[in-house]
């Protein structure tokens, strides 16, 4: 919530969305993880941000968030 304060918004938190059921995200207690929608993830609770991106955008964000996983969070 401190963000929230910081930044004078309403969001803490993020987590990318691919291919409409595949998340990466960064927490405190497991670092980076991937999970796919159904698993944990409850889209009422979620704003869903859509982020027009090319075909090679795309890959290098997933190719960048994907070498990320298992790291530990950093704060």
């Amino acid at each position: 919530r401190l963000i929230c304060w910081w930044t004078g918004g309403e969001h803490y938190h993020v987590g990318m969305l691919f291919d409409g059921h595949v998340v990466i995200e960064s927490n405190s207690e497991q670092g980076v993880v991937t999970f796919t929608l159904g698993q944990k993830l409850d889209l009422s609770r979620w704003d869903v941000i859509d982020m027009p991106l090319t075909e090679d955008q795309t890959e290098a964000v997933k190719s960048f968030l994907f070498r990320e996983i298992d790291c530990r969070y950093d704060w």
